[in-house]
């Protein structure tokens, strides 16, 4: 980390295997910190980085220890106080966003090679249905589809996957990023 100056506390990926929000959802949802900037929620004091979280009210034990946990969480990150952040893509070696190098990313990560080959697939079959049965362009049906089949195509290869359809489909990212952090494939991000 550097100056915290660019990087949302909660809701960006600055320290490991995701967000704080998602790490860490009942401590958000008490902080009076949301949307604020690292550097918002914390300071130099002598030489040293101090945070300075604020919460909507006194937190009970269980949510105290949970508290404590966090803090043990983001106390490995090391502060400079003298460059800006700045976002660099972890695909690539250079630190460079090329699509080859998302590309790449997306062909070793089963999750989502998994999802953009269901995509594609109802696309290509609504196509089909198209130009050999007379249909008509429903984008509202391809929507639907797409989402029914990457959620099949997730409950049967992914070990991992045990959530309901109506769970994918009232919130696919949570399931999605509970999937990653479980298989180890949270989105790489340096900062």
């Amino acid at each position: 980390m550097e100056g915290g100056d660019k990087i949302r506390f909660w809701e960006d990926f600055w320290c490991g295997g995701g967000s704080l929000l998602s790490k860490y959802p009942r401590m958000f949802s008490l902080s009076l910190d949301q949307g604020k900037k690292v550097v918002e929620v914390g300071g130099w004091e002598d030489s040293e980085w101090r945070w300075r979280l604020r919460w909507r009210r006194v937190r009970f034990q269980w949510e105290e220890e949970q508290e404590e946990e966090m803090y043990q969480y983001i106390s490995t990150i090391r502060f400079s106080k003298v460059v800006n952040d700045a976002q660099v893509w972890g695909g690539d070696a250079l630190g460079e966003f090329l699509v080859r190098s998302v590309y790449g990313s997306l062909k070793q990560n089963l999750v989502w090679k998994g999802m953009w080959a269901a995509i594609v697939w109802c696309i290509w079959d609504q196509r089909n249905h198209i130009a050999f049965r007379q249909g008509k362009v429903d984008a509202e049906e391809i929507f639907q589809m797409a989402q029914l089949k990457t959620w099949l195509w997730m409950k049967h290869r992914m070990n991992v996957f045990n959530y309901s359809f109506s769970d994918w489909h009232l919130n696919p990212l949570i399931c999605i990023k509970s999937v990653l952090r479980k298989e180890g494939l949270a989105p790489v991000c340096r900062v």
